[in-house]
């Protein structure tokens, strides 16, 4: 189930129009926020990279192409959604 899952999400981002960096952030966000309610150890330490490397992706949002608000949105919603991960949980 989750290969399929990883399958739509590989898909759906090769074959879009949009900004596919905006794309793949929505899926990061999800997959990152599951990932740190059900090891919210392991989210920990990945929120913490991620903090560092949030800007990166937000600046290569450019170079993919015409930047959307949704696009904002989804590249910076994943460390909040992330740390919700990990406090919901009760680390």
């Amino acid at each position: 189930m989750l290969m399929l899952g990883g399958l739509y999400a590989v898909a759906s981002v090769l074959l879009t129009e949009g900004n596919t960096i905006g794309q793949m952030s929505m899926y990061l966000m999800v997959g990152g926020f599951l990932l740190s309610l059900m090891a919210p150890r392991l989210g920990f330490y990945i929120w913490i990279i991620f903090c560092g490397y949030n800007d990166l992706l937000k600046r290569l949002l450019v170079v993919g192409g015409r930047v959307t608000q949704e696009d904002l949105k989804f590249v910076l919603g994943i460390t909040p959604a992330m740390f919700a991960g990990v406090v919901g949980r009760g680390a």
